[in-house]
């Protein structure tokens, strides 16, 4: 009962428009980045991630989902890396290929993260908004049944970041 309330809880938080989007993904993404900012790369980096947030508010709000969520998976697949290439062929921010990806300009940033929203999105719907089991077929394409370890540590991410981040 807990885990249905938490899941209509966190799907109800992406249909509501709200004025402070820009800052909680501004903060999250900073948050993220913190870790590398000895490196040569953080600013930018940073800079190119945070050009974003507008993108992802839009394409995410499209879609009916929250950015908030977005940016936790972006965060996880590619580090906001939009040039990053997966083991198995994904690329781009959102590390989209195959049926997802088709369609969309891999090259540009903005079309990954279109691809992306709509990819969830459509795993979301697959899934009758169970959270858990969307996070598990975007990752695999498989069903909607939780893969241990690859859903744990987005859903977990995910809630720390609205715990953190949502006023």
């Amino acid at each position: 009962m807990k885990k249905m309330i938490l899941i209509l809880t966190l799907m109800l938080a992406a249909f509501v428009v709200r004025a402070d989007d820009a800052d909680e993904l501004r903060a999250y993404i900073t948050d993220f980045m913190r870790p590398i900012s000895k490196t040569r790369v953080y600013k930018k980096r940073l800079a190119a991630a945070l050009n974003l947030v507008p993108v992802v508010i839009e394409h995410s709000k499209a879609q009916k989902i929250d950015p908030l969520l977005v940016a936790v998976i972006i965060s996880y697949e590619s580090s906001w890396d939009f040039t990053a290439v997966g083991k198995l062929g994904e690329r781009g921010l959102m590390q989209t290929h195959g049926r997802a990806a088709r369609g969309f300009d891999m090259t540009d940033p903005a079309q990954q993260i279109a691809a992306g929203c709509a990819h969830l999105a459509r795993a979301l719907r697959d899934c009758q908004g169970d959270l858990s089991g969307a996070l598990s077929r975007y990752g695999t394409g498989g069903e909607c049944r939780p893969v241990a370890r690859f859903v744990k540590w987005r859903l977990q991410a995910y809630q720390r970041a609205v715990r953190r981040y949502r006023k």
